[in-house]
Order: C-alpha cells, then structure tokens, then sequence
C-alpha cells in the first residue's frame, strides 16, 4: 500500500507545475469562460434588427426618465426626442452609446456565468439593470445640470468621472449580489 501512494505522489511531481496550477483554478476559468460566452451571445444579439429598436426606444426612455426627474426638481428643461435643452440652447443629447444597457449586459453576463441556482440569477438580473438604469438617468440628470451650470466641465464629467462612477457601481452591485448569493462564503473574501 505504501508503494502505491509513493508512486502516486512522486507521479504528482512529476506533473509541471503551470498544470496544477490550472487545475487548481479550473472553476475560475469556467466562470470566466461562460463570462465571454455571455458577452458573445450579447454582442450576436446586438446585431440582429430587433436589437437597434429596442435601443432606440431605451435612449428615448431614458431622455424622457431624465427630463422627468429634472422637471420634478423644478429645472427648466425642454425634450425633443432624445435631445434635453434649456430654451434654445441644445445641453445634450442621449444615443445609444450613452445608454446603460452596456453597464446591464456587463453585469448580466457576470452574473449569468457565475454557478448559483437560476431564480438567484434571474433576480440578480432584473433587480441589478434596474438600479443600473436608473443610475444611468442620474448620470444624464447629473450631465444636464453641470452642463448648464459650468460647460467647461461637462467634457470630463461626462468623459472621465461617470465612466469611472459606472464600472465602480457595476462591480460592486456584482459584489453584492456575490454576497447575497454566497452569504456564508463572503465574510471570509
């Protein structure tokens, strides 16, 4: 018996060590793995026609959510389509770029390809493109305001801090929904 297991460890030696190390981390590379299948899948999915409606219709929601909360706050703001101006002067417009499906989709995939039960997911999804999107129309509330108030800064708000904003919130609404989905596994990351 004892020979046995001599071999079988000196046959583990014998395995490079770049191998075990993958071997070790290979629910890692599956996660990672169904990440790009995800994404994939989205990017196909962006192509199809039905796809550039449903983007339309999500930019001119959004143009409209924003006008919406800033008239609430009593700013004077004009809508046409998805374009929000204070009297004539245009201060922006919302296209497809400044949606936040893409913030969505980034956070779906992650959460799609992680292994937890399917209605964990589901939830995860839907609750966390509503906080994203709803995060997006305070971003375009936000622009609107710097816009009128210092134009100088509209550049880098819109450029440089709510990039930075967005990917931070995305992350970690993912590492909440870890939490929530891994609860007794969370206190010890």
């Amino acid at each position: 018996m004892k020979a046995s297991i001599k071999h079988i460890s000196a046959r583990r030696q014998e395995v490079p060590s770049w191998l075990t190390w993958l071997e070790d981390r290979r629910d890692a590379f599956l996660v990672a793995a169904r990440f790009v299948g995800w994404i994939a899948a989205f990017l196909i999915l962006a192509l199809l026609p039905f796809w550039q409606a449903v983007r339309g219709d999500e930019v001119l929601w959004t143009a409209r959510a924003a006008y919406e909360v800033l008239r609430v706050f009593g700013v004077e703001v004009l809508l046409s389509g998805s374009s929000l101006s204070r009297g004539v002067v245009e201060i922006l417009e919302v296209y497809p770029g400044c949606s936040g499906v893409t913030y969505c989709l980034f956070f779906a995939a992650a959460v799609l390809a992680f292994p937890a039960l399917w209605w964990k997911r589901l939830a995860g999804v839907l609750i966390g493109s509503v906080v994203l999107l709803g995060m997006n129309v305070g971003r375009v509330v936000c622009m609107f305001v710097v816009g009128v108030a210092n134009p100088g800064l509209f550049v880098v708000i819109h450029e440089v801090a709510w990039p930075v904003v967005s990917i931070v919130a995305t992350v970690a609404l993912a590492a909440f929904w870890l939490a929530w989905v891994l609860p007794g596994k969370a206190a010890d990351c």
